[in-house]
């Protein structure tokens, strides 16, 4: 169950690492893959490599100074990947995020040495809303730490823990305009989020079939923890929805658009071979 899953992993001034959230695979293309996860992990990001003081929240941003753009550099930021028993630490090529929406897709690739064809698994995601009372899930890692870290200019070595967790519940209501801290379509579910669960896809649940993502986490209207952990209490959460547009050739091959209204960029994108 962690095929196709990345857990985000940035590193501190002092180049330690710490975990900010999750995200999965929406392509795979071997060397690299593209990657869709919630818009506040990287406006978080941004803001802790933010030098010099913090305006207050209630400033416009377009009375802001820009400042420096979002690190992408390896030192700054990485993505853990499984694939079949074996672990990547992928580098940040590029990321675009939409704070409106808190959705936001990513593209990571291996480093030096790795088997070219790492990247073989993704999620298809689903284009239609889940209605109202409709069964749904996130599939995610509770609980993410760094047990230990040794860091060098050319090598790091360490131990993280990570929780994989599948938690299920249902679709409680429908918001087209969004709802608090999401501004644009979004759905409200009876799953908890846990932390380190932002960023997570969430997906009808099928019988028997491929669960397909149409959103992720992005937020617990409740901020108590509470009853989390009991499964027989329902929680709360925010779920954006990806809306992607999904066309299929007469051969059968399947061809996916993702779109952002607005957002911010970093990184560079990627060169042809």
């Amino acid at each position: 169950m962690n095929h196709g899953l990345v857990s985000i992993f940035p590193f501190d001034e002092d180049l330690g690492p710490f975990p900010l959230g999750s995200g999965f695979i929406t392509a795979a293309f071997g060397d690299r893959a593209v990657c869709c996860t919630a818009a506040h992990i990287f406006t978080h990001l941004h803001r802790l490599q933010k030098v010099g003081p913090t305006p207050h929240p209630s400033a416009l941003r377009e009375f802001l100074p820009q400042g420096a753009p979002l690190d992408l550099d390896r030192k700054r930021l990485r993505a853990v990947c499984w694939e079949d028993g074996k672990i990547e630490i992928a580098f940040f090529d590029w990321a675009i995020w939409d704070e409106r929406s808190d959705l936001a897709f990513f593209g990571i690739r291996i480093q030096e040495g790795t088997d070219p064809r790492f990247f073989r698994s993704n999620m298809l995601l689903d284009a239609e809303r889940p209605e109202i009372g409709t069964e749904v899930a996130v599939l995610g890692y509770n609980d993410m730490k760094v047990l230990s870290f040794e860091g060098t200019e050319d090598q790091n070595r360490g131990t993280i823990s990570r929780q994989l967790l599948l938690r299920a519940g249902r679709v409680t209501a429908y918001y087209p305009d969004g709802y608090s801290l999401c501004r644009a379509a979004c759905i409200e579910t009876s799953i908890p989020i846990f932390p380190g669960m932002s960023g997570a896809p969430v997906m009808k649940v099928a019988q028997g079939g491929a669960m397909l993502p149409f959103g992720v986490m992005s937020f617990d209207p409740d901020e108590e923890p509470g009853q989390k952990c009991d499964r027989s209490v329902p929680g709360r959460s925010i779920v954006p929805l990806i809306k992607p547009l999904i066309q299929v050739s007469p051969n059968g091959q399947r061809s996916t658009m993702l779109t952002l209204e607005s957002g911010m960029m970093a990184g560079t994108g990627w060169v042809a071979a």
